[in-house]
Parts: C-alpha cells; sequence; structure tokens
C-alpha cells in the first residue's frame, strides 16, 4: 500500500511539472481549477502564481487573484491571503468574487487574533474588517455569524483591557491601579468586567489609604468612600458588599474622628484669639504704664483686644459671651487703662515740679 501511494504521489507530481512546463498558459489555469476543487491547495497556488502575469489585464485576472488567495487561506497562511483580498478588493471593485474576498479578508483576521494575554493588534483590525463588511453588506447571508464573530472578538478586547490594568493592582501599586481601572471603564464602559473593576477600584482607594501616612489618609479614605457608593449604587445584590461596607465602615469613623479634631482645634484657636484675661491685662498696663511710651503702647494694646472682641465673642472656658458681657468687660479695660494713664501724668507733672524747684 505504501509503494502504491508514494507512486501515486510521483506520478501526480510528473503531471504537475509536465503542465507546468506546457507554453499553454490556458491549461496550466485550468489545472489550477481542479487542484482547487480537489482541496490540493498548494500545487494549485503554483499554478496560478505561473499564470497570473500572463492574464493581467484580461477577464480571468480577478479569479485567478482570488483563488490564489483562497489558496493561502485554506493553507492557514491569513498574513498572504490578507495581502492578496487586499489587493483584489482595491483592484476589482465590480467582481461577483468581491464579497466573499472581503468577508475572507476580515475573517483571515479574526483567526489571526490570539488568546488575550497576547498582544491584540489583529483582534482590533478583525474588528474593524467585520463591521466594513457588515456595513457594505447588511443583508448579507453570513451577517449572524459574522456578528457573533464580533462578539467574540469583543471579549477578548475586554479581557485583554482588564489583565493589564490588574497588573498594577497584582504589584500593589494601587494609585496606578485605580487610573488603569477608570480608563478601562472610560474605553469599554459595557464591558462584563465592570463589576469587578469598581470592586477593585474601591479597594485599591481603601489599601492605599490604609497604608498611607497620616497627612494622606483623610482624602484617600474620602476618595475610598466616593468609590464605595458609585459600587453599592450599580451593584446593590453584589455578593462583594459585605467585604466593603467593612472597609466603609472605618473610613466613616477615621473622617468622623478626623473632623472631631478639626472641630476641636478650630475651637481652641478661637478661643485663644478672641480671649485675653484680664489679669494679663492689668500686668502689662502696670509694667508700661510707667512713660508716656509705655501709654501710647498700652493704648495700642487696647485698641487690638477691642477688635478681637469684636470679632469673636468667646469667654475663656470657650463658651460665647452674651453680647452684654462683652461690653462690660470692654468698658472695665477701658476704665484701668484710663486710670493708668491719670497716673502717669501725674508722675510726670511731679517729676516737672520737683525739677523747677
Amino acid at each position: 500500500m505504501l509503494g502504491l501511494a508514494v507512486a501515486v504521489a510521483f506520478a501526480s507530481c510528473n503531471t504537475l511539472s509536465k503542465v507546468l512546463s506546457s507554453s499553454n498558459q490556458t491549461v496550466i489555469y485550468e489545472k489550477g481549477l481542479e487542484l482547487y476543487e480537489a482541496k490540493k491547495y498548494q500545487k494549485a497556488l503554483v499554478c496560478f502564481d505561473q499564470v497570473a502575469p500572463y492574464f493581467t489585464g484580461t477577464p480571468k485576472a480577478d479569479t485567478i487573484l482570488f483563488y490564489a488567495a483562497s489558496c493561502s487561506y485554506n493553507m492557514g497562511d491569513f498574513e498572504a491571503s490578507g495581502v492578496g483580498f487586499d489587493q483584489f478588493r482595491r483592484q476589482f471593485g465590480r467582481s461577483p468574487f468581491l464579497e466573499e474576498a472581503e468577508y475572507m479578508y476580515a475573517l483571515g483576521f479574526y483567526y489571526m487574533s490570539p488568546a488575550p494575554q497576547r498582544d491584540q493588534s489583529a483582534s482590533l483590525q478583525a474588528a474593524r474588517a467585520m463591521q466594513m463588511y457588515l456595513d457594505r453588506y447588511p443583508n448579507s447571508v453570513k451577517r449572524d455569524q459574522t456578528l457573533a464573530k464580533i462578539e467574540e472578538i469583543k471579549q477578548k478586547l475586554f479581557d485583554k483591557a482588564f489583565l493589564n490594568a490588574k497588573v498594577y493592582y497584582d504589584i500593589e501599586n494601587y494609585k496606578s491601579a485605580v487610573v488603569a481601572f477608570r480608563n478601562v471603564l472610560d474605553k469599554f464602559p459595557d464591558s462584563n468586567h465592570r463589576e469587578d473593576m469598581l470592586y477593585l477600584i474601591t479597594k485599591s482607594h481603601y489599601l492605599l489609604a490604609h497604608d498611607s501616612y497620616a497627612s494622606l489618609q483623610r482624602e484617600r479614605y474620602a476618595n475610598m468612600m466616593d468609590a464605595y457608593y458609585t459600587f453599592v449604587s450599580e451593584y446593590p445584590e453584589s455578593k462583594r458588599i459585605k467585604e466593603l461596607d467593612k472597609m466603609q465602615a472605618e473610613a466613616k469613623h477615621y473622617l468622623a474622628r478626623y473632623e472631631t479634631d478639626e472641630e476641636k482645634q478650630a475651637a481652641a484657636a478661637r478661643g485663644e484669639q478672641a480671649s485675653v484675661p484680664a489679669e494679663d491685662v492689668e500686668q502689662e498696663a502696670a509694667q508700661m504704664g510707667k512713660s508716656k511710651r509705655g501709654v501710647r503702647k498700652m493704648d495700642r494694646k487696647i485698641d487690638r483686644i477691642e477688635r478681637k472682641a469684636n470679632r469673636v465673642a468667646v469667654a475663656e472656658d470657650g463658651s460665647i459671651l452674651p453680647t452684654e458681657r462683652l461690653d462690660r468687660r470692654s468698658e472695665r479695660l477701658e476704665q484701668r487703662a484710663a486710670e493708668k494713664k491719670d497716673h502717669s501724668n501725674q508722675t510726670d507733672n511731679q517729676e516737672h515740679g520737683d525739677e523747677k524747684k
């Protein structure tokens, strides 16, 4: 049996060689068609390549180019078939083979589309080519299967984009992960990985805030809260809600504590600005009232006290003073300052009188 198969193959090669050596190009052309129908694509391609220059510009030119590209396509050489079909659709816009050529051109990219982990340039080309085919032939009998293939290609693009963004999360670069996931959501808002990405955005914000310096935690916990509410609004029934609830509770507790501390600090600051103990004023008056220069300095001090009192009326214990108490306090301070000023003037007059004597 083996010997018989070898003999048949040898005879076939011998026959093809005789045909190819013929000066009759039509015989070679017809042999190519015969071999193509017999699915002997490699031998058929040899025939078509040989006669192509001879039939350039003739009615057979489009048939030869179409079948030559089809041979490459059927042998799985989609790069070569893509070049052939692209040349065909540009060169023979009125050929009866045009629709089939454009479909096989698009399908070649589809078959070259790799797994999501690899570069998806061919997938993008396939999606564009198939969409162009549908736009040109909206009533094609291949419409449904073409749409199904487009959806398959879109899924690969969704998977690729998600995996690329998730690399940042996996290496714990949470700040970049948030940016990457948001970019994917902007580009593919209908991705079936949307829930996964919104979840990982929320968790990335939490982990980033949890491990941050104290000066950065408030803003980052606030960002986590925003992401949490976005997730909950879109996926209220998600199984991940319980996990995110714990993170949200921690963030909420931190922000509440921070706000309480901030309010206390603000109240203390207002108290320091508005309240000046009367004893401190009296001691300063006693020290500065010994000279005219001290009197002028004391006047300026009183003016500052009055301006502060007019802005904020706060007692030493932090409580808000009624207006009447504030007015009485200002009157007492003015009265004491006037007394010190009179005392200073009397002292100066006595000194001048002694000098004249």
